[in-house]
Formats: structure tokens, sequence, C-alpha cells
């Protein structure tokens, strides 16, 4: 009998990850980042988002190899890490 089991998450790859701040075709910020999965991209993400005050900016992460991993307007980034509001606040 064939026995399956669940993918271990103790094993991980680390890769490099560019992340650069657009404002149209310029890049206004730029950081490199050896991260262990793409919580940690997404993450990082998130605090780039929180940080960015003009309107029509994008995050674009590229991946070690040089291709485009994620492409997000800051705007819709925000509005996916968004907290729930409480119903206190509601």
């Amino acid at each position: 009998m064939l026995k399956c089991s669940r993918p271990s998450y103790a094993w991980s790859v680390t890769m490099r990850y560019d992340f650069e701040l657009l404002r149209g075709d310029e890049i206004i910020a730029a950081e490199r980042l050896i991260l262990t999965g793409l919580v940690d991209v997404w993450s990082r993400i998130a605090r780039m988002a929180e940080h960015v005050d003009e309107p029509g900016c994008q995050i674009r992460v590229s991946e070690e190899a040089g291709g485009i991993a994620i492409l997000i307007g800051v705007a819709a980034a925000r509005c996916l890490f968004r907290r729930p509001a409480s119903r206190a606040e509601q």
C-alpha cells in the first residue's frame, strides 16, 4: 500500500529578489533581499506599500533569474493587506 505524506516545510529555498518602487517608468526606490519563500516576499511588499503616499506607484519584484515575479499597484497592495475593521470602528 502506498502511503502519501504531507510535504515537509522544514526544507526551504532562499532566493534573491529585487524590489523596485516605480513611478511611471522611473525607479524611485530599490532594494535587493535574500528571502525564504513567498510569504516573506508579500510581507515586504506590504511594508513597502505602507510607506508610499504618491498615487499611481507600483511595486515590481524580480526573481534572481531576472523575470518579473510580482507587479502590483501600491493602492492594490494596501487593499490586499488592509486589516479588517473592528466592530468598535464600524
